[in-house]
Formats: C-alpha cells, sequence, structure tokens
C-alpha cells in the first residue's frame, strides 16, 4: 500500500486584521504599551507576581507547578468539572510559597537568566480547589493556564475572557487557526494577553543558532538555506515525561503534531522571523491501532521565501513511540547555510553539561588549494551557550517579563494591572496563530493521496492512484 501523501498550499493573510488592531489600540492610548483599562468595580490593590490558576487537573496541569513558583509566579487555585475531582488531584492537596507583596512599584521584571524579584517566600497559602466556574470568576486569578481537551476549550476560554484573565494555553492550543484566531480577536478588544506555552520556550540557544545567519553572525556559514528537524520521544519515557504534553490519544485529532511536531513549528518559524511558508507537504507514516487512528509518525517539508532567489527548505521527521518499544529518543536541528551547518543537538529538552552549557556544533567548508588539486574541507568547532533557565521554566519567565506591572495609577480591574510592550505581546500571539496554522496544513496532508503516474512500456503515463487531489 503506498503511503498516503499530499501537499498543500497555505494563505495566511487573515493574521493581518487582527495585528493591526493590537497596534491600533496601543498607540489609542498613546504610551506605547498595551493595557486593559475598562472600567468596573475596584479590585484590592496587589502589586505582587502574576497569579495563576490552572484550569483541569490534567496530567499536563500537575506538572507546572514547580516551574511558574521557580519563574517567581504564585499559583492560586486549580478547578476542575467537579471540586472532589480538584481536591483529590495532585494540584488540590499542596501549599504554595506566597512571595511577600512589594511595598512599592517595582521596576519591570527582570530578564530570563536572573532571578525574580520579591521570590523570597514569608509566607505559605493553601492552593484553593474548586469548580470551573469559580475559577474563572475568582478575583485573585490574574492567567488561567488552560490544559482542557480541546473540544471543551472554546467555550471556558471564552469565559475566561469575559472575566478578564490572560490565557496560556497547552499545546496543541486550539482546535484550528481560526478558533484560536476568534479568541485572541476577543482577548484584543479586552487588552488581554493569550498566547500557547511553546512559543514562549525559545531560550538562548535557539537566538545564538538562528543568529549565526544574520549579517551579524559569525560569518563562516553563509546564508541559511535548509532546515532538518528530528524529535522522537524513544520507548524509555524520560524524555516523553519532560514534554509539556504528550501524544495520549486525548487529542488524537493532532497526534504528534501537538506536542513535537508542535515545538518544531514554533521553533522554526522563530527562526525563520515569523515567515509563513508558501508550501506544506507531508505524511502520516503511522497511526495509533486506538480508535482516533491518532498521528504517531509524521514526516514533512515547508517551504519558505527567501530574500534572494533560492526558497528555505524545512524537513522535519516527528515520532511518538510506544512506550514498550526500543526507540532511542531523538531531538536535533541542524541549520544548514551556503558555506556550512550549525547543530543543536537538545531541541525540545536541554541537556547541559555540569557546567549549566549547552552545546552547538558548528561546521564550516574550506577550499584547500593543495599541488595538484582543490579540495573542500570540513571543520568543526563546538560553541557553548549558558542556558540559565529550564526550558519547562522559561515559558513562564516569558509571561512573567511580558505582564509587567503597572508602575504608577490606581487598578480599576485585575487585568489593568499589567502593562507590555504591543509589538511584545503580538509577537507571542502572532507567533501562536501562525504555529496553529501550520499545524493545521499538516493535518490537512495526511488526509489526501496525490496521482502516482507509472510507465508502461511504450514509455505511456498510466494512473495508478485511488484518489488525486488537485
Amino acid at each position: 500500500m503506498l503511503p498516503r501523501v499530499a501537499s498543500a498550499r497555505v494563505k495566511f493573510s487573515s493574521w493581518a486584521s487582527l495585528s493591526i488592531t493590537i497596534c491600533a489600540h496601543a498607540h489609542a492610548k498613546g504610551s506605547g504599551g498595551w493595557a486593559m483599562m475598562s472600567g468596573g468595580p475596584a479590585a484590592a490593590l496587589h502589586g505582587g507576581p502574576p497569579r495563576v490558576g490552572v484550569l483541569g487537573a490534567a496530567t499536563a496541569a500537575q506538572r507546572v507547578r514547580q516551574s511558574l513558583q521557580r519563574a517567581g509566579l504564585v499559583l492560586v487555585a486549580v478547578g476542575a468539572q467537579e471540586e472532589a475531582t480538584a481536591t483529590n488531584s495532585p494540584l488540590g492537596n499542596i501549599t504554595e510559597q506566597k512571595p511577600e507583596p512589594a511595598a512599592a512599584p517595582q521596576p519591570p521584571a527582570p530578564s530570563e537568566g536572573t532571578p525574580p524579584s520579591g521570590a523570597a517566600p514569608q509566607e505559605t497559602a493553601a492552593v484553593k480547589t474548586c469548580t470551573y466556574d469559580e475559577l474563572v470568576a475568582c478575583r485573585e486569578v490574574d492567567v488561567v493556564y488552560v490544559a482542557l481537551p480541546l473540544e471543551e476549550r472554546d467555550e471556558w476560554v471564552k469565559r475566561c475572557i469575559r472575566h478578564r484573565k490572560h490565557v496560556l494555553l497547552s499545546i496543541p492550543a486550539a482546535p484550528s487557526a481560526a478558533v484560536l484566531q476568534r479568541w485572541m480577536e476577543l482577548a484584543n478588544s479586552q487588552r488581554l494577553f493569550l498566547a500557547d506555552g511553546a512559543v514562549l520556550m525559545q531560550g538562548t540557544r535557539l537566538e545564538r543558532l538562528w543568529g549565526m545567519f544574520s549579517d551579524a553572525g559569525d560569518g563562516d556559514v553563509g546564508p541559511l538555506r535548509a532546515v532538518r528537524v528530528c524529535c522522537s520521544s524513544g520507548g524509555s519515557g524520560h524524555f516523553s515525561e519532560a514534554l509539556p504534553a504528550t501524544c495520549d490519544g486525548v487529542d488524537s485529532q493532532f497526534g504528534v503534531l501537538g506536542n513535537l511536531g508542535w515545538m518544531a513549528v514554533a521553533t522554526v518559524l522563530h527562526g525563520m522571523q515569523d515567515t509563513m511558508p508558501t508550501a506544506v507537504l507531508g505524511r502520516a507514516l503511522q497511526r495509533d491501532a486506538a480508535p482516533g487512528c491518532s498521528i504517531t509518525e509524521f514526516s514533512g517539508e515547508l517551504l519558505f521565501p527567501a530574500a534572494g532567489s533560492q526558497e528555505v527548505t524545512v524537513c522535519m521527521h516527528v515520532e511518538h513511540a510506544a512506550p514498550a518499544s526500543s526507540s532511542a529518543a531523538e531531538q536535533f536541528l541542524t541549520a544548514y547555510g551556503t558555506a556550512g551547518s550549525v547543530t543543536l543537538h537538545d531541541l525540545i529538552v536541554p541537556v547541559p553539561d555540569e557546567d549549566g552549557n549547552v552545546r552547538l556544533t558548528v561546521a564550516s567548508h574550506e577550499t584547500v588549494q593543495g599541488e595538484h588539486l582543490r579540495r573542500t574541507v570540513r571543520r568543526e568547532r563546538e560553541v557553548r551557550v549558558a542556558e540559565a533557565v529550564e526550558c519547562t521554566e522559561l515559558p513562564w519567565r516569558r509571561l512573567r517579563d511580558t505582564l509587567a506591572p503597572r508602575p504608577h495609577g490606581r487598578t480599576p480591574r485585575l487585568a489593568s494591572r499589567f502593562v507590555t510592550s504591543a509589538a511584545a505581546a503580538a509577537a507571542h500571539m502572532r507567533r501562536s496563530w501562525s504555529t496553529q496554522a501550520v499545524i493545521d496544513a499538516m493535518l490537512e496532508t495526511t488526509t489526501k493521496t496525490m496521482a502516482v503516474t507509472k510507465k508502461t512500456g511504450d514509455g505511456a503515463g498510466k494512473d495508478d492512484s485511488a484518489q488525486q487531489t488537485t
């Protein structure tokens, strides 16, 4: 049986109206910032870090507590459909360290590599366990981390926005890019931040990798021409446990594209400076035998326009191996320039050395003139990059930095005590939408079949396919 292969041309122009709206609202305030200024009953002043509520006591939600605490945020509530479910969940029986509220207005939060201000614990407060409705309406919650199954998200994300909560989504973010854009438009009208966690996970090592292909880079690899990404969870389970989500069939619509594929695409789009691909090609190599037939192995290509005459091609292979399999975990990205390449060996879950540094392998090609001929010599060197923040902590650090407390003024509502750059907020939201749109296109390619033409004895073409998609 022939593998199912298809290509899909992708149109991404619909984002323009949303990004323009965000900028327009920001400039209307005249301050260059982005903060909600709606009226309403006054809330108690709170000068501390963002307070987080977790919507959905799922496995992905249970992993965030320590990460957000290390990032300087406070977990105040966990919600489930029934309060008893939340109470019995691992998140519902903990005592959270509560940072001391700032006595005076604080400057914007520090960068990723520095400890958060006011992070020394002064007192403890029990995490509130409640229903979904109670969490969304809770005035002590600033940010809602949504870890619900996809089919339940539309209602509850809209409720969060109506109650003026910032929203961080576990991946996959939404059922489709169209749904995600509707959420973002609603959030934008309330000056609220909404994005998925994967787009906030781009750390120092990725900035260094992509920077090598810029005009100000190291200069020995040339302009970017191709990227190869290969990620497999392996059969040991260790790598899967470190992921923010697993291919467990809950959201079988996306399968492995909803976790490994999602993070790989977010990384590539970051490197392409949010330029959208002109074409997406792909195939589902393996599917789960369980009901839903979720994709467990995917291979595909993304074609990006280039400043010159040559496109940038991204080849991607992602696989979720069964726990009992003997497959080895693999997660690397190699970016190829015209004169060399750069490889990041631990793309998604970094494995630092004893000194905390991660390594990039830079290979360059040099032409050497010998006595009788010219030959190309490959030279490799290692670049060590200090990654001060763990990968699971990065999204919360970025969220904390994005939602910097307002230095002046009274807070009419909880959401308005934060202000951020309109450009920074729009960049994160755009990247979430772009990632979802590319993943949607990849998913679409797995449902189509292209014509396969075989040559007959006389050289004529014979269509041997069962289905053809144009």
